[in-house]
């Protein structure tokens, strides 16, 4: 993981007062999640690397997901579901109001 990324997940786990354990744990299913996503990658990000894939993921879209695995890990199912619906009202698109 990067620096930036690590901080992120530092300051993150911090935030949501997360246990060195759990943050182990969610740090390895974040691990996964990145690793699954260029194993299902589209056909057209084929003749991307590893790396290349991994590039291309925003650090604010893995922290997100690093934050509702840690929360679900830690038992905390209905804050992990609010805090992914909040993050993903977050990114909606602003024209789907008008």
């Amino acid at each position: 993981m990067s620096a930036a990324l690590d901080g992120a997940l530092a300051a993150t786990a911090k935030r949501l007062h997360v246990s060195p354990r759990i943050d182990r744990a969610a740090r390895e299913a974040l691990l996964t999640v990145i690793a699954t996503a260029y194993d299902y990658r589209p056909e057209a990000m084929r003749d991307l690397t590893r790396e290349d894939h991994r590039a291309g993921l925003s650090d604010s879209a893995l922290t997100a997901m690093y934050a509702h695995c840690a929360l679900t890990l830690g038992g905390q199912y209905g804050r992990a579901s609010a805090h992914l619906l909040h993050t993903l009202d977050r990114w909606a698109p602003l024209d789907a109001a008008a």
